[in-house]
């Protein structure tokens, strides 16, 4: 009768220690893909900001983030953790100059690239390229 009743509560310790572990064969959900594109419309630089716009197929809300290159090196200043949301297939991100120690003007002799992403979408990225010595002047 010892050996049973030795034998009954190991098989229930067993039991409840079985019912406390996680199942071997549970896997964590991943997170569903985005697909989309996204692309640079325009760059406005007026005296205080720098804004650019774009269109997105991205679902709305989205974040989309951003990062600017000056002649092949990212500009310390830009805001690159702020995260643009995809509003109605359009975004848009402006930073003002002289503020959070972007400078107060551009550099008109650098190359300047944007690249853009969308956080949850890898696939869906843009660049953008300009500069502001714009196009040259014909001789007359």
């Amino acid at each position: 009768m010892r050996k049973q009743s030795a034998i009954v509560s190991v098989l229930i310790s067993l039991l409840a220690l079985s019912s406390c572990m996680p199942a071997q064969d549970a896997q964590p959900e991943a997170q569903p893909s985005i697909d989309g594109t996204i692309t640079v419309h325009r760059v406005r630089i007026e005296q205080t900001s720098i804004t650019f716009t774009g269109e997105t197929t991205l679902p709305d809300g989205t974040c989309i983030q951003t990062q600017l290159l000056a002649d092949d090196s990212p500009v310390t200043w830009w805001p690159l953790e702020t995260c643009v949301e995809a509003h109605n297939g359009a975004w848009e991100i402006s930073v003002p100059f002289g503020v959070n120690d972007a400078p107060g003007e551009m550099d008109s002799s650098a190359q300047y690239v944007l690249h853009v992403w969308a956080q949850d979408a890898p696939s869906s990225t843009a660049w953008f390229s300009f500069d502001l010595s714009g196009p040259p002047i014909p001789d007359s």
